[in-house]
């Protein structure tokens, strides 16, 4: 999953209203067609779980330099596919490496995102301008669609094909605000949690599928992520939630979503610091499970979860200058050397918890944003 990043995670509220569905379907362009694609696109490398999609902005830049967009290994091997905008983030990738969304601000004050889905392999580009994106993912796996969040006060969750076309809108205005949204490989269920309940919705018709309560005596969740493959194999969809009365830290759950069976914990305790944990990996059975830690600024403090407390995980970066962006495996990839709020990260690295390694995966400028792909194909 930057200071101007979109993200499933709940933002900052505004009191604007929502744009209407025409004014929406007005705004999408196509900037680009293949006929107007760069003469050749860079080949594509054979990617897999664990490969990142990221920008790097070469240190010392002139203003008018963007950033490189480059497909990163979880061995540190990379691909340069060209250039981006130089305030362009990287919001997902397909497995197959093929289609990269992107977002940057074209707009403070009405919040308008310029959504980009490139075609790595044509070179081909679609953008569409939009009013109040609070976050953007795949639909699915093979990138055959995009979801996209707005609003923020009431939001609606919106679908677009890879033209960016409007396709449907999944949760309209009135529904309260979804605190995350989260979508599965095969574009089967997107989960959005709104007023703490979670609910699995079909992308195709926006039908609910099924509605989940939080977890006994918890409220005031965010939606994470579903679990599977690289994340541990099951469809289980992780959130964080407060408890509801009482002492005590927010926890992470793993709640199942094709049975009535009872929400696991995946953690427990209170972390180090005190803040409250912020999200949790299985690993593999041998090595113990991981989990963050929310600081100041979006840092996170990352530990290994034993059978008798907690395990500093050395990723080569002091407290506070660390992002976990994703687990994958027994790899917790993250960007490091964040040294102050509002700061660049310098480098896009990965730690296995199984050896203790640390790989530098990117680095050489500012890496501005990064995604973690972590199916399987």
């Amino acid at each position: 999953m930057d200071r101007t990043t979109f993200s499933t995670r709940a933002v900052a509220r505004s009191g604007r209203a929502l744009a209407t569905i025409a004014a929406t379907a007005a705004a999408t362009t196509c900037l680009a067609s293949p006929a107007q694609a760069q003469p050749q696109a860079p080949d594509l490398p054979s990617v897999n779980s664990g490969w990142s999609a990221a920008t790097v902005l070469a240190k010392g830049a002139p203003a008018w330099q963007g950033q490189d967009l480059y497909l990163v290994g979880p061995d540190g091997e990379k691909h340069d596919m060209g250039r981006v905008g130089r305030t362009e983030q990287v919001q997902g990738m397909s497995t197959d490496g093929r289609f990269v969304a992107t977002t940057k601000t074209i707009d403070t004050e009405s919040q308008t995102a310029r959504i980009t889905l490139r075609d790595l392999q044509s070179g081909t580009v679609r953008t569409t301008d939009l009013p109040e994106v609070s976050s953007v993912t795949f639909v699915d796996g093979a990138g055959s669609q995009l979801a996209v969040e707005r609003g923020y006060d009431e939001t609606q969750v919106e679908t677009y094909d890879r033209d960016l076309d409007l396709v449907a809108v999944l949760r309209g205005p009135g529904h309260g605000h979804t605190q995350g949204l989260a979508t599965d490989q095969a574009g089967e269920s997107i989960g959005m949690l709104t007023n703490d309940r979670l609910h699995l919705v079909d992308p195709a018709t926006g039908r609910t599928q099924r509605t989940i309560s939080p977890p006994k005596g918890y409220g005031e969740c965010s939606l994470d992520r579903f679990l599977g493959d690289g994340h541990g194999g099951s469809g289980d969809a992780v959130i964080t939630c407060t408890p509801t009365s009482g002492s005590g830290v927010a926890q992470v759950f793993a709640v199942p979503t094709e049975s009535g069976s009872a929400a696991r914990r995946l953690t427990k305790g209170t972390p180090p610091a005190g803040f409250g944990w912020d999200n949790a990996w299985p690993t593999a059975s041998t090595v113990g499970d991981v989990a963050t830690e929310r600081l100041e600024c979006g840092a996170e403090d990352v530990h290994e979860l034993t059978g008798t407390g907690t395990k500093d995980v050395n990723t080569g970066f002091p407290t506070g200058q660390f992002r976990t962006l994703d687990v994958v495996g027994t790899d917790v990839i993250g960007l490091g050397g964040i040294a102050d709020c509002g700061a660049d990260a310098t480098a896009l690295t990965s730690h296995d918890v199984s050896t203790g390694e640390n790989t530098t995966l990117l680095s050489g400028g500012y890496v501005r944003s990064a995604v973690v792909m972590p199916y399987a194909r």
